[in-house]
């Protein structure tokens, strides 16, 4: 049997034979033109400190060859081995280490525990060694760091005496088996947990303190145990605020088994309509519903849900193939569930607020325009209860839905006035603004004085009559039309430019268009909505507060639900009392004279005086004509220049017959608000007057 041919595989359509190469054989690449390669322009060996001025490295230490700015180099550099230098870089700067025992630096100990351990380590050598008259130093070599706390050893040059090791820090109980806790690095979590700031930036704070710096590790551990605790904290404490809410509602004269009146919004990680490219399905990771009750001017949160998705343990040992091992998962929810179903999450508050030792139900519900959270409340209610949910609709996000619909819809160009497109597109934009603000100050002034709803409905079909009218300056259908705009009063068109004031005139199609924004806001199906004029401001403010200690820039996932627990504490109980009660929570309470508590008695009083000053009637006037001031300011600039060129008016050096009469030439200058007030001249400007 005749052997088989061996043949290589096949190079640019060439056969290119495996093994050595013989005598007779032609070269693959025989009659082929060599490529041109550059030619090596210099040599360059960087120090260690600059070698990543030159390349990029892999973990490994490999060169990055495919680097974006290493295929953009003009020539060839070839980068040598780095120079070797002693040392590390910080060490370099701060200069050649000395061998001693002395502790550097700063150190957190309990005042009392360390000034005992002092006294009792020099009593203990004045008693072992009488005769020397030298004094203990803690030892540096004896130092033992748990976290931030630390257990120092005493030691006397002298007589070569070194005490026991003594803690300088008080512990708490542990409620299961294991070590004690020293009280900083579990009151840190407090702090940690009521603030933005992670394990990565108090290490950094630390270290800027010239603090033990402790490890990633142990923060994280005490971190997740932290997080537990918060959770279950925080739910004791809803349920309690449940029992005294449901109280004052009947106390206000309410049936009992009645539903209370609440407010709820859900707060997602990243908006659901974002990582378009990035993320499969819906991006946000996690969401948080929260619900708040309109019983109290404080509108107290009594129930929150976290859906997380998230799990680390697991994402990391699917990625590497290996199996997962048994763990706590801070997911909730499946991967493929949607994270926007709104209605899944209501319902899981509902149930959170009839659990506990006494039922509270709800009876009235205030919600976004687009959310679903009033269906799946309906549903457990009326499964568990038999209680009807009545839902309502927030009136600020229908003015936002007011602004957006004026915005995007095609008026004509008569309508508004201004010299070009844009001009008339900022008239647009503040026209909506003013129009937000009209409708619903005849909406606050019509639910006072026209209780029934039949009566209400028919005085808001003649002020959406009257508005129109009112804007193009004819007034005398406000007199019969309008509850705002009457004789002698007026209404202000506060967020219009002065020109625009009285001066819109919508054509008979913009007057349809107009009709249709309003009836969104104050149409029959608007006013059934609206009836009680409630808004979800507070859940809103709450989902700031969770933003605080849950920045969404920050995807976290294990102590997600206890952030969240410990921003929902502060908001109910005062950022003051919420740490007192964190800390006896925790098993680390305060003493009474602790010189923190004045601190905490301050904060408490800050926040109820800021609350106070928010809602009084002069400061919210003096708000409304600080924003009227600016704008004010504002027009005149536009009308000086425009907001990032000065337009000068002038002719064109266009050709063609009557081209660039009367028009404004736009003239490349820097931004007018960076020049001294003396380098503007106001013949420089455009004006009326030209």
């Amino acid at each position: 049997m005749a052997a088989r041919k061996k043949r290589g595989r096949k190079k640019n359509g060439r056969p290119h034979r495996a093994g050595q190469f013989r005598k007779g054989q032609k070269p693959w690449n025989k009659g082929l033109d060599l490529m041109q390669v550059k030619a090596i322009s210099s040599y360059r060996r960087p120090t260690e400190d600059q070698e990543g001025l030159y390349v990029n490295k892999d973990r490994a230490g490999n060169i990055l060859q495919n680097d974006t700015e290493t295929l953009n180099e003009v020539g060839r550099t070839m980068v040598l081995r780095p120079t070797k230098l002693a040392g590390s870089r910080i060490a370099r700067f701060l200069g050649k280490k000395v061998d001693s025992d002395e502790v550097e630096g700063y150190r957190i100990w309990h005042a009392k525990t360390a000034v005992r351990a002092c006294a009792r380590a020099q009593r203990d050598h004045d008693k072992h060694q009488p005769d020397c008259e030298g004094l203990v130093r803690l030892s540096f070599k004896g130092e033992i760091k748990k976290g931030l706390a630390t257990v120092e050893t005493l030691v006397c040059d002298t007589c070569k005496y070194a005490s026991p090791k003594r803690k300088f820090y008080t512990e708490a109980k542990r409620p299961g088996p294991g070590a004690k806790i020293a009280v900083p690095n579990l009151a840190v979590q407090i702090a940690m947990f009521n603030s933005p700031i992670g394990v990565r930036v108090l290490r950094e704070m630390a270290a800027a303190l010239d603090l033990p710096v402790p490890s990633k590790s142990g923060l994280q551990r005490m971190a997740n145990r932290y997080s537990d605790l918060m959770v279950k904290k925080n739910e004791d404490d809803m349920e309690t605020w449940r029992e005294t809410i449901y109280d004052i509602h009947l106390q206000k004269g309410n049936p009992p088994g009645s539903g209370i009146p609440a407010e709820i919004d859900t707060r997602y990680q990243t908006p659901l309509r974002s990582a378009r490219g990035k993320k499969p399905g819906q991006p946000s990771p996690n969401s948080v519903t929260s619900l708040a009750e309109n019983v109290t001017p404080k509108k107290l949160a009594l129930a929150v849900h976290v859906r997380n998705k998230i799990c680390p343990t697991r994402n990391l040992n699917e990625g590497r193939g290996k199996p997962v091992p048994a763990h706590k998962c801070p997911a909730n929810i499946p991967e493929e569930a949607v994270i926007g179903d709104e209605k899944q999450a209501a319902r899981d508050v509902a149930k959170k607020m009839l659990s506990g030792r006494r039922k509270t139900p709800v009876g009235q519900l205030v919600e976004d325009g687009d959310s679903s959270s009033s269906k799946g409340f309906k549903e457990v209610m009326m499964e568990e209860t038999g209680q009807k949910v009545t839902a309502f609709k927030d009136i600020v996000h229908l003015g936002k839905g007011v602004r957006n619909r004026v915005t995007t819809t095609k008026w004509s160009k008569e309508m508004f006035p201004g010299q070009d497109q844009l001009e008339r597109n900022r008239v647009r934009d503040r026209f909506g603004n003013d129009l937000c603000k009209r409708l619903n100050t005849e909406h606050k002034l019509a639910r006072k004085r026209f209780p029934q709803k039949k009566k209400m409905a028919a005085k808001m079909k003649q002020v959406m009559e009257a508005i129109p009218y009112c804007y193009a300056g004819d007034h005398d259908r406000c007199v019969a039309g309008s509850l705002v705009c009457r004789h002698p009063r007026k209404w202000k068109f506060k967020d219009l430019p002065a020109k625009a004031r009285e001066n819109i005139t919508p054509s008979s199609a913009d007057l349809k268009l107009l009709q249709k924004i309003m009836e969104h806001r104050l149409g029959k199906t608007a006013l059934k909505k609206t009836r009680c004029g409630r808004t979800t401001n507070k859940v809103e403010s709450l989902n700031r507060q969770i933003g605080k200690a849950c920045p969404k820039n920050v995807l976290r996932s294990r102590t997600f639900a206890g952030r969240v627990a410990s921003a929902v504490h502060s908001s109910n109980n005062g950022t003051g009392m919420s740490i007192a009660q964190k800390r006896a929570a925790a098993n680390i309470p305060l003493s009474p004279n602790s010189a923190v508590v004045s601190g905490l008695e301050g904060m408490d009083r800050e926040q109820k005086y800021q609350r106070a000053y928010k809602m009084e009637v002069p400061n919210k006037i003096r708000q409304q004509a600080k924003t009227t001031t600016r704008f004010a300011a504002y027009d005149i600039r536009k009308e000086q220049g425009t907001y990032k060129s000065k337009v000068v008016t002038g002719k064109s050096k266009g050709k063609g017959k009557g081209r660039g009469k009367g028009k404004a030439v736009r003239k490349n200058t820097e931004h007018s608000y960076s020049r001294d007030a003396e380098e503007e001249s106001p013949d420089t400007y455009s004006s009326d007057e030209e």
